[in-house]
C-alpha cells in the first residue's frame, strides 16, 4: 500500500466528506463548491479572502460615490441662483450695525440747516456775554468769599460741578455746529445704501442687517460644499480606479494559480481514491 501523510489526508478529508453528504443535491456539481476545493488545495484561501474584501471595499466605493453623486445633483441645481445671491450680497459689502447708523446719519444730514442755526444760537447762550457759562462763574466768585459754613461749601462745590458739565456741554455743541453741513450728495448716497438694504431684507424675508449676514455666510457655506463634492467625488473615483486595477492583478494572479493546479488537483484526488479502495 502507498503511504500518505496526515497532512495529505487531512486536506482533502473535508472534500470528500462533503462529496458524501451533500451528493443529493448535487453540490460537487456547483462551480463555487468547485472553486472551494480548489483554492483550499492550492493553498491560497487567505490571498481569495484579500480579494474579496479588496471587493468588498471596492463596491463600497461606488455606493458612496453614487450617494455624493445624487447629493449633488441636488445642489448643483440650486448653484446658480445661490451663486446669483451670495454675488448680490457680496456686491452689497454689508456691515454689522450699519443700516440703524446710516438711517441715523440720514436724519442729521436732513436737518443740518436746522441744527446748524439752533446749535449757532446755543452757543451764543452758552458762551456769550453774559451767557450761561459767564453766569455760573460769575455766581461761583461771589459764593468763594463766603464758605463760612458746610451749607456753603456744598453750594460753592455744585456750581463747580455744574460749569464744568456746563463747559463740556459747550464744548460738545460746537463741535457739533462746526461739522455739520448741508451735503445734498452724502445725503443721497445715505439714501442709496438705506434703500439697498431694505430691498435685500425684503426680498429675503428678514428684518435686520445681522440676519442679512447670516444668510450671506449660509449660502457661501452651501456653495463651498458644492465645490468640496466635485473633489470629494472626483478623489473617490480615482480610489475606486485604483482599487479596479489591484483586483484585475489579484484576479489574474488567482487565474493563473487555478489553471496550474487543476490538473495536479485531479490526479491527486484520483490517486486518493483507487488507494482508498
Amino acid at each position: 500500500d502507498s503511504q500518505y501523510s496526515i497532512q495529505e489526508i487531512q486536506q482533502v478529508a473535508a472534500a470528500l466528506i462533503s462529496i458524501h453528504q451533500q451528493f443529493d443535491h448535487l453540490e460537487i456539481l456547483e462551480q463555487e463548491y468547485q472553486i472551494n476545493v480548489l483554492d483550499t488545495y492550492c493553498e491560497h484561501l487567505e490571498e481569495r479572502n484579500n480579494f474579496e474584501q479588496l471587493y468588498q471595499e471596492y463596491k463600497k466605493k461606488i455606493s458612496e460615490c453614487k450617494k455624493i453623486e445624487e447629493e449633488n445633483k441636488k445642489l448643483l441645481l440650486e448653484r446658480e441662483y445661490l451663486e446669483f445671491q451670495f454675488q448680490e450680497l457680496d456686491k452689497a459689502n454689508l456691515t454689522l450695525g450699519e443700516l440703524s447708523n446710516s438711517e441715523q446719519l440720514l436724519k442729521v444730514a436732513s436737518n443740518a440747516e436746522d441744527i446748524k442755526t439752533k446749535t449757532q444760537f446755543s452757543l451764543q447762550l452758552l458762551q456769550g456775554e453774559q451767557g450761561i457759562q459767564d453766569a455760573i462763574y460769575q455766581i461761583q466768585n461771589h459764593l468763594k468769599s463766603i464758605r463760612i459754613s458746610d451749607e456753603l461749601q456744598e453750594v460753592y462745590e455744585r456750581i463747580g460741578v455744574l460749569h464744568t458739565e456746563i463747559k463740556d456741554i459747550s464744548y460738545q455743541v460746537e463741535k457739533i455746529h462746526d461739522n455739520i453741513d448741508f451735503d445734498p450728495k452724502k445725503i443721497q448716497n445715505l439714501q442709496s445704501r438705506i434703500d439697498l438694504y431694505n430691498r435685500l431684507l425684503k426680498k429675503h424675508q428678514v428684518t435686520s442687517d445681522e440676519e442679512l449676514i447670516e444668510i450671506q455666510a449660509a449660502i457661501e457655506t452651501k456653495l463651498l460644499n458644492i465645490t468640496q463634492s466635485d473633489e470629494t467625488i472626483l478623489a473617490i473615483q480615482t480610489e475606486i480606479k485604483r482599487i479596479e486595477n489591484n483586483l484585475e492583478i489579484k484576479a489574474e494572479k488567482l487565474r493563473k494559480t487555478r489553471l496550474k493546479q487543476i490538473a495536479s488537483l485531479k490526479k491527486y484526488i484520483e490517486s486518493l481514491l483507487r488507494d482508498l479502495g
